[in-house]
């Protein structure tokens, strides 16, 4: 409830903004993220401020197997996190707020490196087709 209050709050002040300078309140896309490998690879190999790997590590720490027991879980998170976003499109004034499901957008199954960068991120060619969904929004 705090996020969806926070997400609520953020998208109240842009369209307050928006319109107060433009007289319209401009189009906004809501996105989740598709559903996450949790493999253990961060970020260009493990460099820079936010390497990752940003989920195996904490499942296993809580003692799940990072993938055949932590994908599940991860599965939950999500549909938790896409639901909240498309009840705060759907909020009373926000008819300019489009959500996009991005869920099963992305393969998973032997080929997933070819589209997932990482365990949490797409690769080019997957951001190429997540581009597509949300221009399709547009």
């Amino acid at each position: 409830e705090r996020l969806f209050d926070a997400y609520v709050t953020i998208l109240g002040a842009v369209t307050e903004v928006c319109t107060a300078l433009s007289g319209a309140p401009i189009r906004i896309v809501l996105h989740g993220y598709d559903y996450p490998i949790p493999d253990g690879r961060g970020f260009g190999g493990g460099w820079g401020p936010l390497p990752g790997p940003w989920l195996s590590p904490g499942l296993v720490q809580k003692g799940y197997n990072a993938l055949p027991q932590g994908k599940p879980i991860l599965v939950e998170l999500i549909d938790r996190f896409n639901a909240m976003l498309r009840r705060a499109a759907q909020s009373p004034g926000m008819g300019h707020v489009k959500y996009v499901d991005l869920r099963g957008e992305l393969p998973s199954g032997s080929s997933y490196k070819d589209w997932w960068a990482n365990e949490l991120h797409p690769s080019r060619k997957g951001f190429q087709r997540v581009a597509t969904r949300i221009a399709a929004a547009l």
